[in-house]
């Protein structure tokens, strides 16, 4: 049983975190010292995210919620303030699955590893995906190959990035069995025209200090005929904005935009040339 406290983030003894350790491939153990620290020694298969210094407010979102995070320090005081700070971070979303190393590494009787990363266990192939898509409302899929290169079955942590940038990702932890890999597929699907960019990061049981990044680039969307409020459809509102245009009511730096038959001039022909294209996608 885990030493609970009067705080959602429960403590841990050494004894109890080496046997879950050996029993629980998806938990993510996390070092908040320094990095000179870290090499001079360090759990095996620890994140370092230096509290001290600041990186830790920065990176920590990038850590995952819905799986147990083990947080030491040197002696328990700055992996305590950590993990208060993460049991009230962004709305409580890690409320539950923190815990604190009592006694910090200096109370931690076993083995530890020296230097810098301990591996990594884990490869990722390719580490960047472009995507390809010609207008709002299509769709592509791509797909990336996490690969354990580690001597032990470890947990591969998925998180992804937020939908609302055209990006799905499957969303789950997977145990990987040693020289065996996981696919993963990536759709990317824009509801505007624009750039999209996002990351999914890939955490691991197995080794090294952060997390590994799969960069996501959507930045061939062209722009829809027609759809000139850029909403991703051709319907009466961009009949409204051509319609202020035209009045000389509107001057936003879109004229060229409008200029639907492509003879140089915005006029009475932009807008019937408009209604049809209204017409044909109603």
């Amino acid at each position: 049983m885990l030493v609970t406290t009067s705080l959602a983030y429960q403590n841990v003894t050494p004894e109890q975190l080496l046997s879950l350790m050996a029993t629980n491939d998806s938990l993510i153990l996390v070092d908040v010292r320094e990095p000179f620290e870290f090499d001079s020694g360090h759990i095996g298969g620890a994140h370092l995210y230096p509290f001290n210094s600041g990186l830790f407010a920065v990176k920590y979102a990038e850590l995952p919620a819905g799986f147990p995070l083990f947080f030491y320090c040197r002696s328990g005081f700055r992996s305590g303030q950590a993990v208060e700070f993460m049991d009230a971070a962004d709305g409580g979303v890690y409320y539950g699955n923190v815990f604190n190393l009592t006694g910090g590494i200096d109370g931690w009787p076993y083995a530890v590893a020296t230097g810098g990363q301990d591996g990594p266990a884990l490869i990722i192939e390719p580490d960047s995906l472009l995507f390809d898509v010609i207008m709002p409302g299509a769709e592509a899929e791509l797909s990336f190959t996490v690969v354990n290169t580690a001597t032990q079955s470890t947990a591969v942590v998925l998180i992804p990035p937020l939908e609302a940038q055209g990006f799905t990702v499957m969303a789950d932890t997977a145990a990987v069995l040693p020289g065996d890999s996981l696919t993963v597929t990536v759709t990317f699907h824009p509801a505007r025209n624009g750039l999209y960019a996002d990351s999914v990061f890939v955490f691991h049981g197995g080794a090294g200090r952060n997390a590994l990044a799969v960069t996501l680039d959507g930045n061939s969307v062209q722009l829809l005929t027609g759809d000139i409020d850029s909403n991703g459809e051709v319907n009466i509102l961009d009949l409204l904005e051509l319609l202020k245009e035209l009045s000389g009511k509107n001057n936003d730096g879109v004229r060229e935009r409008m200029d639907l038959n492509a003879d140089g001039v915005l006029n009475i022909f932009d807008l019937l040339r408009l209604l049809l294209l209204i017409r044909m996608g109603s």
